[in-house]
């Protein structure tokens, strides 16, 4: 970004708070609210507008682009990689941009705004017996928007695909202001919106110029696992990239789904614009497909004496049709039972485990159901460090072992001490076929550097977070978070996978897309963000030209919190500071 003088920063603001509809403050005390999301890293933002309408929005990107000024578009801040971060103007979509305009029964499908919450959505369309396919831990307060950028997944994502799979059109702002809808074309309707010239149409143009130079090189370098967020997603436009998927037969149903919905001959640049982190373009509104909520579902919660124990389980698993195979460790279910909330819902842990898988089957019938458990059981019947089974039926037991898996991350950022199980390699997918070797390498890699880790995360598409103890305040352990993510990064090339399965490039992996999609991949990533974004004025730092992920860290070597002598007592947590 050019270095704006505080004269020019106070005439942009003035000229926001005078012509947009909504909030607008370059406060230093709403900067630094606006300064961090869910991951490790701090930026303070030049100045934070929350429009009221998606019109107020398209205002406030106009206006910051005469200015030259950088804008990032944010929902409710849980990313983990630091995408809603920078030196720029924020503009919070959470706030007034949460409508629901319509829920269409007939054609399953629903068109909000950006602001909505995910768990706001599935409220209103379970009413109709349907809901969001994606369904990321984080429900309550995920902005629909920020899943768009995201290409966020969850736990059931071996049936329902990635939330790319589920949209259908886009209402979105250009980086000059213009406001457009990314909808499906015919490569006929495509080819002729190329010919008037206009951003749109150019937009079109540029990405089929991109893709067809580039379509061997997509289909060599895209890594064939279903859970790749890094990057653009060139490989929506080369259909032949699905087939190398090595996937269980449930995930056909996502690919059936998307070819009833893209059919051969139409391209849709809504679906490059989502996993983007609003870099193209600023998401105000979506028209989505919605999926039938299932009438049975039941959890056998397995408990295993050895993470190679449940980790071999997957693969036995797998060809019995789950809806979701879920992994978490021993280290959680501690935490958890020193929760004052969650320690309530552990009454289903027998022993003391090592490990859980919860491995949940779903579908219009009891009998169906049971089948697939039965199965499941049958596969599992002799394996070695399975210790203890349990199946859950009721609805409520189900939904409070849920939670606690849900209350994975906020349970874990809870560890007392000075390491803490950060984000930085936490999210890599590999097929699952050769998961118990990637993990067994990647815990040695771990060992190697004089650390360990939380492993938890969604075993049934190789998609584990996967977070190293590392004190981001030490120099030592600093250079140690440096090493394991080359050597992190080197072993999931090794393994055709992707540095992240659902969390995002944002400040923490961008700077490795050269390396793993290589200098061809790369330079096409460049080329699409300028042919969006040529001033690199939308959340730029992102996926392409992204800084060391040692940079901006919200705790950076050095840091000390004060000494405070308190009344409660805060030893257990390390001090006021530690409990902070």
């Amino acid at each position: 970004m050019i270095f704006q003088p505080a004269s020019a920063i106070a005439a942009l603001a003035q000229e926001l708070a005078h012509r947009v509809a909504g909030d607008v403050s370059f406060e230093p005390y709403q900067r630094a609210l606006y300064s961090t999301d869910a991951s490790m890293y701090r930026i303070e933002p030049l100045g934070v507008v929350v429009p009221r309408t998606a019109e107020a929005a398209a205002i406030a990107v106009t206006v910051a682009a005469r200015h030259g000024v950088p804008i990032i578009p944010r929902g409710s801040g849980t990313s983990l990689s630091g995408q809603p971060l920078g030196a720029a103007v924020i503009l919070d979509c959470s706030k007034y941009l949460n409508r629901i305009h319509q829920i269409d029964v007939e054609s399953s499908t629903a068109w909000v705004e950006a602001g909505v919450v995910l768990d706001q959505l599935n409220a209103a369309a379970g009413q109709f017996g349907l809901q969001f396919g994606p369904d990321v831990a984080t429900s309550n307060r995920a902005n629909l928007g920020g899943m768009i950028g995201n290409n966020s997944a969850g736990s059931r994502s071996i049936l329902h695909g990635k939330t790319v799979n589920h949209v259908i059109e886009l209402d979105v702002i250009l980086a000059d202001g213009t406001r457009t809808t990314l909808r499906p074309l015919t490569d006929a309707q495509a080819d002729e919106l190329a010919r008037h010239g206009d951003p749109v149409g150019k937009l079109h143009g540029d990405v089929a110029r991109i893709v067809a130079r580039e379509r061997e090189e997509i289909r060599a370098r895209f890594p064939p696992v279903l859970r790749r967020v890094s990057g653009y997603n060139l490989d929506e436009f080369v259909p032949e990239c699905g087939a190398r998927l090595p996937v269980p037969p449930s995930v056909h149903r996502v690919r059936a789904l998307d070819a009833q919905r893209f059919p051969a001959g139409t391209t849709n640049l809504a679906r490059l614009v989502v996993g983007a982190e609003g870099t193209l373009a600023v998401v105000v509104g979506a028209k989505l497909h919605l999926v039938p909520v299932p009438q049975q579902r039941a959890l056998q919660v397995l408990e295993f004496s050895s993470l190679e124990a449940a980790i071999d389980a997957v693969g036995k698993i797998l060809p019995c049709g789950p809806s979701a195979i879920e992994l978490f460790d021993r280290m959680i279910l501690d935490l958890a039972a020193q929760s004052l909330e969650y320690r309530h819902y552990l009454d289903f842990v027998v022993g003391q485990p090592e490990y859980l898988l919860l491995a949940e089957f779903s579908g219009e019938t009891a009998a169906a159901v049971r089948a697939g458990m039965d199965a499941a059981s049958a596969q599992l019947a002799h394996h070695a460090g399975l210790t203890h089974t349990l199946v859950a039926w009721d609805r409520e037991q189900c939904e409070q072992i849920w939670k606690c898996r849900k209350a994975a991350l906020p349970l874990l950022m809870g560890l007392p001490g000075h390491r803490k199980p950060i984000a930085f390699v936490e999210d890599t997918a590999v097929n699952p076929a050769r998961l118990p070797e990637f993990v067994a390498r990647f815990r040695q890699i771990l060992r190697d550097e004089g650390t360990d880790g939380a492993f938890y995360g969604h075993a049934s598409v190789g998609c584990l977070h996967i977070r190293p103890l590392i004190d981001t305040k030490d120099r030592d352990d600093l250079a140690r978070m440096e090493r394991i993510l080359t050597r992190v990064s080197d072993l999931v090339l090794e393994f055709e996978g992707s540095m992240s399965g659902e969390h995002g490039d944002g400040l923490a992996r961008g700077y490795l897309n050269e390396k793993l999609f290589g200098p061809r991949i790369y330079q096409a990533f460049k080329e699409v963000k300028h042919a969006f974004d040529p001033g690199n004025l939308l959340n730029p730092g992102k996926i392409v030209d992204s800084p060391a992920p040692t940079e901006n860290l919200r705790l950076p070597p050095g840091f000390r919190t004060l000494p405070i002598v308190t009344t409660f007592d805060f030893s257990r947590q390390g001090g006021l500071g530690g409990a902070a």
